[in-house]
């Protein structure tokens, strides 16, 4: 009889056992942050992840190249154009953590850099560049060769929609489709290949990939066509800010109202159903300590109230 009492007994204490191991397996397999998406924020990425492992060396991030076998794994996914937030799912959220610029470059051979040297591009200038006319393909041969004439270069753009490509349309009010151009394959750093191959190559990039991140000057062989920022016809002396990465970004960060040059943010998405101790630590050290490394990889800050704002908006870490 006793021997009948203790089975139920010890089957009890054994099945409360593995039900403990479980939930403390399946929390510590939630405490960690794996990143994956937009390459060209990668350096950025990888600079936060080195930075913040310093100072907590135990602490379990890392970043999956997109396409890459451990992609699946990552449970905070990049993406750095405008959110639809109708189309996240209902269990997620974001939060906005560096912010990027968008010019327009050239081959430097080609004979729209001195052409725009003096003038700048204008709204009109830039649109009637890059994207598609309504009349494209309602032209005759005659008239396409006319056009070609009066534009003789060549717009490189992306094949497939990628973030660079949607926020380069959407700040014209347009889509990704609408742009002007042969298609490139690859990412951001073929496109930037494309030009510098052409010598009437023409092309919009980020800042991190147009400048190098050394000397801080454009690339070999790439020229930033300069963008009129006042709309009045000439690029006035505050309007050359073109020729150094870091007269940009200070442009960009002392006029956060600046209008003619695209910008998006750089937003990281999570399931915020999911108990996730390692997530609010990491993310509060990136939107504080984690921003003085953004001017050094091509990107720019926020407003300090807007960074305070996501701050605010961070998941409670769990007990």
């Amino acid at each position: 009889m006793i021997r009948i009492k203790i089975i139920p007994v010890l089957a009890l204490a054994a099945a409360l056992s593995l039900t403990a191991f479980g939930q403390q397996a399946e929390k510590k397999q939630t405490d960690y942050v794996y990143l994956t998406g937009t390459r060209f924020t990668y350096p950025l990425i990888e600079k936060w992840i080195a930075e913040y492992k310093k100072e907590n060396p135990g602490a379990r991030i890392a970043l999956f190249k997109l396409g890459g076998p451990s992609t699946d794994s990552a449970n905070v996914h990049i993406v750095s154009h405008k959110l639809d937030e109708k189309a996240l799912k209902e269990t997620d959220t974001y939060v906005q953590v560096a912010e990027y610029a968008l010019l327009p470059i050239a081959n430097a051979a080609n004979p729209i850099v001195k052409k725009t040297a003096l003038t700048g591009i204008d709204g009109s200038r830039f649109k009637e560049l890059f994207i598609k006319g309504k009349d494209d393909g309602l032209l005759t041969d005659e008239e396409q060769a006319q056009k070609q004439a009066k534009n003789p270069s060549l717009v490189y753009t992306r094949a497939t929609a990628s973030c660079a490509s949607i926020s380069f349309a959407d700040h014209f009010g347009y889509v990704w489709g609408d742009i002007n151009g042969k298609g490139v394959s690859g990412d951001d750093k073929n496109l930037l290949q494309a030009v510098q191959k052409d010598t009437n190559g023409l092309s919009y990039n980020n800042l991190g990939y147009i400048y190098d991140l050394k000397t801080r000057l454009p690339v070999k062989g790439i020229a930033v066509l300069p963008i009129d920022l006042n709309q009045n016809g000439k690029l006035d002396p505050s309007e050359h800010i073109y020729d150094n990465l870091d007269q940009v970004i200070g442009y960009l960060e002392n006029n956060p109202d600046e209008k003619e040059i695209p910008t998006a943010y750089v937003n990281l998405i999570f399931d915020k159903s999911q108990s996730n101790a390692a997530l609010q630590p990491f993310l509060s050290w990136v939107l504080t300590k984690g921003q003085q490394y953004n001017h050094e990889v091509g990107f720019f800050n926020a407003s300090p109230k807007f960074l305070a704002k996501q701050l605010k908006s961070l998941p409670a870490t769990p007990n």
